[in-house]
Parts: structure tokens; C-alpha cells; sequence
């Protein structure tokens, strides 16, 4: 069988129909990976909790925004603990924080959670894969007020003896942003 040599000109072509094949490919997968990330629908509830940073999924294109229907919907978990601003073991029920990343395509090595008195702490999210860290909603099965250190309180389970976890346990939480 003989080698046919080709023309500089038909190696071009080639290059060129290799190259539009593969950028088919990837502008494909991007495509079906975006209409994968469906955005999230508005909050119809009082906003508990606003979501920003290195996310996929959002409200307006920036953040996500939750009310309580919203956090319900999502996996719920129970930690049972004891805390050092309760009396006795409370039981938390919400999200676990790994969840909620999960769920909005979240990435990043640290958030930033944030407290309605603007208390600030950045939290590994190497915490959220080694604890059941949860954003609770609910305190021995009942709702709490701001009063309560609600709506919301970021839960460690077996905090009592981590000064740690202690510092991280946000409550009034109103907002996460998702840092690299």
C-alpha cells in the first residue's frame, strides 16, 4: 500500500476540522454542565439567609437567597448536643452545611459566615466534611426567635469541649459567602 503525500494546504484543513470537532465537544459539555445548574426560584418568605461567593446556583445571578420553605426543602439532619449557652442536650434540626454546598454548586477552602450583629468568623469547609456542622432552624423542634439566637445557628455537634467549634457556632446567622 503506498503513502499518498499530503499537501501543507490539506494539513491545514485537517487542523482545522480536528480543532472545530473539539471545540464542539467542549462547548457542548459547558453547555449541558450550565443548563445542568438550574438558578434557584425566589424566596416567596421572609430572606433567613443570603448565600454568595464561589456558587453556581443562584437567585438573582449573584446570591442565593433562602427562606424558611426553602431550608426546610432541603435534607434535613437532627445533632443532639450540648452547647455552653444551653442547659442540658438540646436537640438541632437544619441543614448540614455540606448539603447547602453541595446544593448550590459551592467551592471554595473557607466561608465567611456572618451574624446579624455583624460578628464575622471564617469557617474551614474542611469542617463540614469532618463534622455534621448544620445550619439549624430548629431547637428541640421548635423555632427560633432572634431572641434565642435565631433564626438561624450554625451547630457542631459535641461542642461543649472545642473552644474551636465554639467560635465558629454563629448564631443569628444571615449570611455565608463561599471564599477560595
Amino acid at each position: 500500500m503506498s503513502m499518498m503525500a499530503r499537501s501543507p494546504k490539506y494539513l491545514i484543513v485537517e487542523a482545522l476540522a480536528a480543532l472545530v470537532v473539539a471545540t464542539i465537544v467542549v462547548v457542548g459539555a459547558n453547555a449541558v454542565r450550565a443548563a445542568d445548574i438550574e438558578p434557584l426560584v425566589p424566596p416567596t418568605g421572609d430572606v433567613l439567609l443570603t448565600v454568595g461567593g464561589a456558587i453556581d446556583r443562584t437567585t438573582d445571578g449573584e446570591w442565593a437567597l433562602f427562606d424558611m420553605a426553602m431550608l426546610e426543602h432541603l435534607p434535613k439532619t437532627v445533632v443532639r448536643t450540648t452547647t455552653p449557652w444551653t442547659e442540658g442536650e438540646q436537640v438541632f434540626e437544619g441543614v448540614l452545611f455540606r448539603d447547602l454546598a453541595a446544593f448550590l454548586g459551592a467551592s471554595g477552602s473557607q466561608v465567611q459566615a456572618l451574624a446579624l450583629n455583624d460578628y464575622l468568623i471564617e469557617i474551614p469547609t474542611s469542617d463540614f466534611e469532618q463534622d455534621e456542622v448544620i445550619i439549624a432552624y430548629l431547637q428541640n423542634g421548635q423555632e427560633m426567635s432572634v431572641r434565642d439566637k435565631g433564626p438561624l445557628w450554625v451547630i457542631y455537634p459535641d461542642s461543649i469541649e472545642n473552644p474551636h467549634a465554639q467560635a465558629r457556632m454563629v448564631w443569628q446567622l444571615v449570611k455565608v459567602i463561599f471564599v477560595q
